[in-house]
């Protein structure tokens, strides 16, 4: 395969054990592409963790993978988001990057080690990774909302309950103004988006109901365990400790999934689809 030297590369190949489609990012370096770069690794199935031993050649920006296996696969420009794109978010990118941690959290899902103490510990950081990668999202869309124009600002600053309870000299009215964006985006860094009560508030400036969304009761509670599990390694009332199943976690993974597909179908309606002379909220 004939590639950029630039390339974020991953292998995805279908396992002769179980049979499960998977897929890895390639870690090794193409920045000097004169160079002959050959290395020898192994790869594991995600789902059986049968591992696969390859040899990797780059030569003149032209990629080579060999198994010592046979196998059905193919190698393909990762979908990884670099860092001078996530610094340019869109409503599109966010989600983008909420499914890709959220893909990565079902693969750890699938592996097990066996030993159920040790299960439980990594199900606990899947189950907590699910709810942080949701208040990534939500942080970023909300920063999008708010920011979206000039009206947007307007609504967000008049509306926001402590903003409105926020009093200042004639003298301050243009320092204050002159930082308002810089203290509207301190304040959305600082929000905290695990409190469902204060989310539905502010994402209701907008008229977002996500009060409406049927599985909301279902989010805040998952929320509440994973203060437990986070904050306590897991310890819950009575001092018993709060187990965690597969099944339990891909439960909430729908639930997660289904809150982001309702706010984004919220965002394409509302703030980011064309619209004409009046405003959509």
């Amino acid at each position: 395969m004939e590639i950029m030297s630039d390339n974020d590369m991953c292998v995805e190949v279908y396992c002769n054990k179980c049979g499960n489609k998977f897929s890895s990012e390639l870690d090794i370096n193409f920045k000097t592409p004169e160079i002959i770069i050959q290395s020898d690794g192994v790869l594991y199935c995600l789902y059986c963790e049968e591992p696969y031993e390859y040899t990797l050649k780059f030569d003149s920006n032209k990629l080579e993978i060999k198994f010592f296996d046979e196998l059905f696969g193919s190698l393909k420009i990762s979908e990884k988001i670099h860092l001078e794109e996530y610094e340019t978010s869109t409503p599109d990118k966010s989600k983008r990057f909420y499914n890709l941690q959220i893909e990565r959290l079902e693969k750890i899902l699938k592996l097990s080690s066996g030993e159920h103490i040790i299960d439980q510990a990594l199900y606990r950081l899947i189950y907590s990774g699910v709810i942080t990668s949701l208040e990534t999202y939500l942080s970023e869309i909300f920063a999008q909302v708010v920011f979206h124009s000039e009206y947007t600002l307007e609504k967000f600053t008049s509306s926001y309950e402590p903003y409105t309870k926020e009093k200042i000299s004639l003298h301050e009215i243009f320092k204050k103004f002159n930082n308002l964006e810089l203290k509207v985006r301190d304040d959305l860094d600082n929000f905290i988006y695990h409190n469902i009560p204060k989310l539905i508030s502010i994402f209701n400036i907008f008229d977002f109901e996500i009060d409406k969304f049927d599985k909301i009761k279902n989010v805040a509670t998952y929320i509440q365990k994973r203060h437990s599990f986070v904050h306590k390694s897991g310890v819950g009332e009575n001092d018993r400790l709060q187990e965690v199943s597969e099944k339990e976690i891909l439960f909430i993974i729908n639930d997660v999934n289904m809150l982001v597909e309702y706010i984004h179908k919220q965002i394409e309606k509302k703030c980011f689809l064309p619209y004409d002379d009046d405003f959509p909220f």
